[in-house]
């Protein structure tokens, strides 16, 4: 995540920005290469057609818009679909990948995610599901019955 967030919450909020935890490149790859294999993608397929294979397969969620001022990230899922208490967020090509408390994230959903500029992935660690949030508010999701070793 970019430090320039970091400094608009604290203005925001007067305090410092919810712990997020940046995941190291080995564990970041190690996402990646699970995806690759969840939807089927050769070993050596690069972000781009990462990110493109999941773009194809999720599903859009008609109504609904992240940019719209009543949007709620749990209400996407339901929040007995959250199975652990944190999530992960892919900035760009799984690649750059930060942990956070899934209520952090909803609560601070608008400090995360910037409409126009922002092109996220959320997901959780068995990779049961991922919601991805455009830059145009358009909201899409997967679900899978599978997890990947």
């Amino acid at each position: 995540m970019e430090e320039f967030k970091r400094v608009h919450f604290r203005a925001a909020h007067g305090m410092p920005f919810p712990a997020v935890r940046t995941l190291s490149p080995a564990e970041a790859s190690e996402v990646a290469r699970r995806l690759r294999t969840l939807l089927n993608l050769r070993p050596d397929s690069g972000g781009l057609q990462l990110v493109c294979a999941l773009d194809e397969m999720e599903e859009t969620i008609a109504d609904v818009n992240a940019e719209d001022s009543d949007f709620a990230l749990d209400t996407i899922l339901g929040k007995s679909a959250v199975r652990e208490a944190k999530v992960m967020i892919n900035w760009y090509r799984f690649d750059e990948i930060d942990e956070v408390e899934f209520d952090v994230l909803v609560a601070f959903f608008s400090d995360f995610w910037y409409p126009g500029a922002d092109d996220i992935d959320v997901f959780d660690a068995s990779l049961s599901w991922i919601i991805s949030v455009r830059h145009d508010g358009t909201v899409k999701r997967l679900l899978t019955d599978t997890t990947t070793g």
